[in-house]
């Protein structure tokens, strides 16, 4: 019954009516233990039930504010999916190549459209993920990328638009725009 009656006032609606509820039973509670005798030993009063019923109360309340604070954290993460998903899509549109990478410029999933522009035709267990994104870059262009991408997030600019030269898998040189758009969290 206790469960029962917890899981309710986690659930209901309005904190309000939680308040009623509680302030009822604790009156009840209170009524019932005056019309019948006490146990040797303990005394059931207003004074003795109320931290009981207080602390339930609380209880309750903390549970609802985790309850909330989980759906908010869910439809953020959606919100951010949508949003996330839809850039993702224009940016297909417009490149020939779309890859996340992490914060060490190091590919977070295989890439079937890059792989294909640098000739990668024999994927290995996992494909291009954990790769870091400047082993496709020549030599000379690696330390530029990397201090542009990297200033870039110091300097609140959230994108960075260079031309660069990547290598093939037969080591020719592909003259490519290498566009880099940072997202937080």
């Amino acid at each position: 019954a206790f469960a029962g009656r917890f899981l309710y006032a986690v659930l209901a609606r309005r904190i309000g009516c939680v308040l009623f509820c509680v302030l009822v039973h604790l009156l009840q509670a209170v009524q019932i233990s005056r019309s019948q005798e006490d146990p040797p030993g303990v005394l059931y009063s207003v004074v003795s039930l109320t931290p009981l019923f207080l602390t339930m109360l609380v209880c309750i309340i903390a549970v609802r504010h985790l309850v909330r604070e989980n759906v908010v954290l869910r439809v953020d993460l959606q919100k951010r999916t949508v949003e996330l998903g839809a850039v993702s899509s224009l940016l297909t549109a417009c490149y020939d190549a779309v890859i996340e990478v992490d914060h060490s410029l190091s590919l977070t999933q295989d890439s079937g459209q890059l792989a294909s522009m640098l000739l990668q035709t024999a994927p290995k267990a996992g494909g291009l993920s954990g790769k870091s994104l400047l082993d496709f870059f020549a030599e000379e262009d690696k330390q530029r990328i990397s201090e542009q991408v990297f200033n870039s997030g110091s300097e609140n600019v959230s994108v960075v638009a260079l031309n660069a030269d990547m290598l093939d898998s037969d080591f020719n040189r592909v003259r490519v725009e290498l566009f880099c758009a940072q997202f937080k969290n």
